[in-house]
């Protein structure tokens, strides 16, 4: 596969451009919607206290919440990348 992106690099290099933006706004996006899961108050929510696991919610919650943090962080530095990429690739352009 990198081989056929190399080969359509060379002879269109704005399609990978195309690409990168691509991806980077998907970054974006999915940055976003983690953040405002983690501003949450809570992610589960009990609607019958007397139900069966209704005392774990909140340890569930805040394991939620912690695997929340490592996927913003994550998506933090994944788009961090792509900008540097991008910004690679069009310093190369020029």
């Amino acid at each position: 596969m990198s081989i056929a992106r190399d080969i359509v690099a060379l002879i269109r290099p704005h399609w990978l451009t195309l690409r990168g933006y691509t991806g980077l706004a998907l970054n974006v996006g999915g940055l976003l919607v983690l953040i405002r899961l983690v501003r949450a108050d809570a992610v589960f929510v009990v609607t019958d206290p007397a139900g069966i696991g209704a005392a774990h919610i909140g340890p569930f919650n805040t394991l939620f919440f912690m695997v929340l943090l490592m996927a913003v962080s994550g998506a933090f530095i994944s788009t961090l990348l792509a900008v540097r990429h991008l910004v690679r690739r069009r310093a190369s352009y020029a």
